[in-house]
């Protein structure tokens, strides 16, 4: 039950991450379509397109974190670490189950199992399509079932990140929340 309760709750955000992994997955076949056959290229869009994605998934959770922050120091809302975790797991479930179908279908030599789910994989995860052309073919459904993990890392430290109030490139040495002068 509370699961379900996480999920009714936090159902608006985690529609959102899958909404960002769609758009970039067309952004990422796109670029992937433009390079053409060159490998290189399409590893360097394809590394582009998932940095970019991770970027936009830590944005959106940070800010989640941080307009928890309050909630959680008034005691409204009981601390959840995690939280940001979860929701990325929530969002990446259809890739860990059609990973797991596109592993089985391979593992157990179901030619159209595989066949299926690596076409539909590669329609939901085209950002890695460049990644995934200089990987062996063994390790093709391995890389589309683990590809949801940097996600779920990057959700949870974005979160955790925006409850403490902190920012990742303040961690660099590089502070954005100095005011900026005007140099007329």
């Amino acid at each position: 039950m509370r699961i379900i309760n996480f999920v009714k709750d936090n159902s608006y955000i985690i529609v959102k991450c899958m909404l960002n992994q769609l758009g970039l997955t067309i952004f990422g076949f796109m670029l992937a379509m433009a390079v053409g056959t060159n490998e290189f290229l399409q590893l360097l869009t394809s590394v582009f397109s998932v940095g970019f994605y991770l970027f936009l998934l830590y944005s959106m959770m940070w800010t989640i974190g941080f307009k928890d922050k309050e909630k959680v120091e008034n005691k409204r809302i009981p601390y959840q670490p995690f939280k940001g975790a979860y929701i990325a797991i929530f969002a990446n479930s259809i890739n860990f189950i059609l990973g797991l179908l596109m592993i089985a279908g391979q593992f157990f030599h179901f030619e159209d199992l595989y066949a299926m789910t690596n076409f539909i994989v590669k329609l939901l995860q085209a950002m890695y399509i460049g990644i995934s052309v200089n990987i062996a073919v063994e390790f093709h459904s391995l890389l589309f079932f683990l590809a949801p993990l940097p996600a779920i890392v990057i959700c949870g430290l974005a979160y955790y990140l925006g409850v403490q109030d902190k920012r990742m490139l303040k961690i660099f040495g590089i502070d954005t929340t100095q005011s900026k002068k005007n140099n007329f």
